[in-house]
């Protein structure tokens, strides 16, 4: 518990405001509800992949049977607005 409580308040208090291409508009990355949180801000650096990630946090099941899922992906701007990884404009 503790470990999640100080990673959750070192990415939190990092948070980048950042916004995302979606069908043509600029969505922000923070959002959430009662069962999820989705922020983007850096992990440390033993994650040897420097960079803004987009975190999201999110409880799944029911009752006793609930988990605490962390999915992360790195922001890469040229992957999220489609373009080839490695080309620019």
């Amino acid at each position: 518990m503790r470990l999640a409580h100080g990673f959750l308040w070192r990415t939190l208090m990092q948070a980048r405001a950042a916004r995302l291409a979606f069908d043509g508009n600029l969505v922000p990355v923070f959002a959430g509800d009662a069962t999820r949180v989705k922020y983007a801000a850096p992990l440390s650096e033993h994650v040897r992949v420097p960079g803004i990630y987009i975190l999201r946090l999110q409880v799944e099941g029911s009752g006793r049977q609930r988990v605490l899922i962390l999915t992360c992906w790195l922001m890469h701007p040229q992957v999220l607005e489609g373009k080839r990884e490695g080309t620019a404009k």
